[in-house]
């Protein structure tokens, strides 16, 4: 609850007034590429792939965010060949170093938007470590460029996905912990319904990395906060559709099995993830293992049986 907490707060303080036509990015088909194969649990292949580029051939902000990713699942994994906590926040602190030197108006949308995910992901490391004060400190880093992209949400696609988790996650803030009222009292009231709603448009874009991060949020918003099991479901079964071997979906599905009280299907959904481990290419041996480790915490703590 504390990781959902703090990412509110690094959403929540501006309005989000409606403009223009929206602009749709594009990212180039190298980056598309490697962004397919970590979604589909290849992220050896990836990273090969992400050294092949000639130099040149990819604007640095594309390499910066696709590095950034790449490191991120990586960590996430559970692989331990490399120390990617260090690798990652030493990337990030080169590419907030580079980017916030300049000027706030000789950025481009694409870099303002680096500058925010880079301080997110920053956040999230320091969450995924328990670390709650030290990703909390770097929440203030991004105020000017957060508000540049939350007014101008309907300008460009990637901010429509800033606002829509915003506007979600202030609301739920406000209703759900009533600690949190003094850093809301004087930041825009949430709108819960308008959230979803931009989610929702973010979900069915053509984009497929704005689609996949839209559906993924849909599905932990609806797994963790409104605990609305089916719409959970439906979205985490979206995303296996298109990426059925990645570990971490697959583990989300068992965690909405056993939470909607599913236990024969939990049970299926276990044995289903173990095969998976064992036939997915280029895992090391503790990526193999992570995810098998967390489930049977899981289905302990849900008191069910792996064998009948």
């Amino acid at each position: 609850m504390k990781s959902i907490v703090i990412y509110i707060l690094f959403l929540g303080w501006f309005t989000v007034p409606a403009a223009a036509q929206t602009h749709h990015s594009a990212e180039p088909d190298r980056v598309l590429r490697v962004f397919d194969l970590i979604y589909h649990y290849r992220m050896d292949e990836a990273r090969r792939e992400m050294q092949s580029w000639p130099p040149g051939s990819v604007r640095q902000n594309m390499i910066d965010l696709t590095g950034i990713n790449l490191e991120w699942w990586l960590l996430v994994s559970g692989d331990e060949s490399a120390d990617y906590q260090t690798i990652l926040l030493n990337r990030l602190d080169e590419i907030t170093g580079r980017l916030t030197a300049r000027p706030l108006n000789s950025l481009s949308r694409e870099e303002i938007f680096t500058v925010i995910h880079a301080y997110a992901y920053k956040v999230r490391v320091y969450l995924f470590a328990g670390k709650y004060l030290k990703g909390a400190i770097h929440l203030k880093n991004t105020v000017d460029y957060l508000k540049i992209a939350l007014d101008h949400y309907r300008e460009y696609d990637k901010y429509m996905l800033l606002a829509g988790l915003y506007h979600f996650f202030a609301a739920a803030a406000m209703s759900q912990n009533p600690l949190l009222l003094p850093f809301f009292a004087l930041a825009p009231r949430g709108d819960k319904q308008l959230g979803i709603d931009l989610l929702n448009q973010c979900a069915g874009m053509s984009h497929p990395l704005l689609s996949t991060e839209a559906h993924y949020f849909l599905m932990k918003i609806n797994l963790h906060i409104e605990e609305d099991f089916d719409e959970a479901l439906r979205q985490v079964n979206i995303l296996l559709e298109q990426y059925p071997e990645n570990l971490l979906y697959q583990y989300h599905k068992l965690l909405i099995l056993g939470k909607s009280g599913q236990t024969s299907a939990t049970r299926q959904q276990y044995h289903h993830l173990v095969e998976l481990t064992r036939s997915i290419p280029g895992l090391t041996r503790s990526q193999r293992d992570y995810f098998v480790i967390e489930s049977k915490k899981f289905l302990k703590k849900k008191r069910i049986r792996i064998f009948l």
